[in-house]
């Protein structure tokens, strides 16, 4: 079967039974781009993947830009502080 990553747990009992019902499954979008990859084509599930592939990078260079911003603070915040105390 090939599904979407949310019905999958639905399926899975028919595919981890004794009797099975359910051959295989294959789920999301990396079982597809791997499934294309197997059958030798090129299909939407790789340009899928690409754009989820720059949507990741984008995600995580936003992170580091966050993280960097909030490492910042946090210096220049008890950097005030001990100032603060170094005057008093």
């Amino acid at each position: 079967m090939i599904l979407s990553a949310g019905a999958e747990p639905l399926v899975r009992p028919y595919f981890e039974a004794p009797d099975k019902q359910v051959d295989g499954i294959l789920t999301g979008l990396p079982s597809a781009v791997t499934y294309e990859q197997f059958n030798g084509t090129s299909g939407d599930a790789r340009l899928g993947w690409d754009a989820f592939g720059m949507g990741m990078i984008a995600i995580q260079a936003l992170l580091l830009v966050g993280a960097g911003y909030g490492i910042v603070n946090w210096l220049a915040g008890t950097q005030r502080i001990g100032r603060r105390q170094d005057s008093a």
